[in-house]
């Protein structure tokens, strides 16, 4: 027997968990390939004799990359599908990966990093959605908050994987190791990654069909005889950018670029300058690693908050308004608080909650704002211009450093991004979040 309802789940069934399974592999070798030239990054500049100007031009490549990725690539998926995007993405990571192993100068290393963030930032929006598509309504927010966990967990392997390979080879061994992996993870995509039903749907596309119901013959559903009535409304149907600034929905793009830009401003500021402005209020390194890595436990709480503790109705715009207050008075605390170990640790903990838990927040809130043919495109410029505010927190934090600007003015003035975010994400009162 078949049906013509519309593609809507009650329940995750066995493919669809394989599915999500996949997408978290692959945001785990994301967060790998990225952060492992942070791991690498001293030794390469003791071996080449980088000048550390040169180096952070190298640390930051990846980002500029992964803003470009989300900005002009990620959007395709809205036309082409997920699945084609997420492939050739990973295929692309791994590539990329196995030249940084290649090269010999500065500027072929930092062509090789831009050339990792690019990937990343196209694939990222496209797993989003897909992780979103292929999930039941009410666990939405907490499949794409488990997916954002395995990045700083990729970090995490990224990092003991280091001490060990370094010990053994030449540092480059790391990213043999890790292009390697990550395209034995998209093999596996290649084989085993559907197109997203909806993207599939939303084309109405009659040769379509047939491979929509291979799909839900996999997650033990019923056929479809043919595509769910099309009762979407015009606006509702424009792809791609044209549909973020079209009608109602341009103003709540602008209030979604507002957050994204300033809570991974703050973010990025606390996660990039904490150690070295603990080690200047003097505390140890081995202090302010401890404090650095204890921000990222507090990241992962934050990211777990945001996916078992919003499924209530409207609950998801409300959560991230309080973690961006939160973050806000916290980070300005931090400027000036004592300087203990156990308090500055308490405090790492609460701001990477609350930082990391609202810019995660509005990974899940792009999913939920926009409709299958704006998706990615929407999350994609979303997190665009999230990474530019990335970018220049931390150069705005050091010219301020550069000007004599006392720790307390610094976390101070750049906590009020957080204020900004909250003021806006609490203006975004899009019915498709209520």
């Amino acid at each position: 027997m078949s049906q013509t309802k519309p593609l809507t789940f009650e329940s995750f069934s066995r493919y669809q968990l394989i599915v999500i399974g996949i997408c978290w592999l692959i945001t785990l070798m994301n967060g790998f390939c990225i952060l492992a030239i942070s791991f690498t990054a001293p030794v390469i500049a003791n071996d080449w004799n980088v000048r550390p100007a040169a180096l952070g031009v190298v640390l930051g490549a990846s980002f500029v990359g992964m803003a470009l990725g989300s900005l002009a690539l990620a959007p395709l998926a809205d036309y082409i599908g997920r699945r084609w995007i997420v492939l050739g993405a990973v295929g692309t990571l791994g590539i990329s990966m196995l030249v940084t192993a290649l090269t010999h100068t500065v500027p072929q290393l930092t062509a090789a990093r831009f050339l990792t963030g690019f990937a990343e930032g196209t694939m990222l929006p496209s797993m989003t959605a897909m992780v979103a598509e292929y999930s039941p309504d009410p666990r939405r927010n907490l499949s794409i908050s488990i997916m954002q966990i395995a990045y700083p967990l990729g970090g995490t392997v990224a990092g003991f994987l280091t001490i060990y390979l370094m010990h053994m080879f030449r540092w480059t061994s790391v990213f043999v190791g890790g292009g390697m992996c990550t395209l034995a993870v998209g093999a596996l995509a290649l084989a085993a990654l559907p197109e997203s039903l909806d993207f599939l749907a939303s084309k109405r596309d009659p040769r379509w069909l047939a491979k929509a119901n291979r799909i839900l013959a996999r997650m033990n559903r019923q056929p479809l005889d043919e595509w769910p009535e099309d009762d979407l409304s015009a606006e509702a149907k424009k792809v791609g950018i044209k549909a973020l600034l079209h009608g109602e929905n341009a103003r709540w793009t602008v209030l979604y670029w507002i957050g994204f830009f300033c809570t991974m401003f703050g973010t990025y500021f606390v996660m990039v300058w904490l150690p070295k402005l603990v080690v200047d209020a003097g505390l140890t390194f081995n202090n302010a690693a401890a404090i650095g890595a204890i921000l990222n436990i507090g990241a992962v709480l934050g990211i777990l908050w945001i996916g078992f503790g919003t499924s209530g109705p409207g609950r998801l715009r409300w959560v991230i308004v309080w973690f961006s207050v939160i973050s806000f008075v916290l980070m300005a605390y931090l400027g000036s608080a004592p300087v203990n170990v156990w308090l500055l640790t308490a405090l790492a903990i609460f701001l990477g909650l609350t930082s990391n838990g609202s810019f995660v927040g509005l990974y899940v809130v792009g999913a939920r704002l926009y409709d299958t043919g704006a998706r990615a495109t929407g999350i994609g410029w979303g997190i665009g211009i999230g990474r530019a505010g990335a970018i220049v927190s931390p150069i705005i934090a050091g010219v301020l450093l550069g000007m004599g600007w006392s720790q307390k003015a610094i976390y101070a003035v750049l906590a009020v991004p957080f204020l900004v975010a909250a003021i806006a994400v609490g203006m975004l009162r899009a019915r498709r979040l209520g």
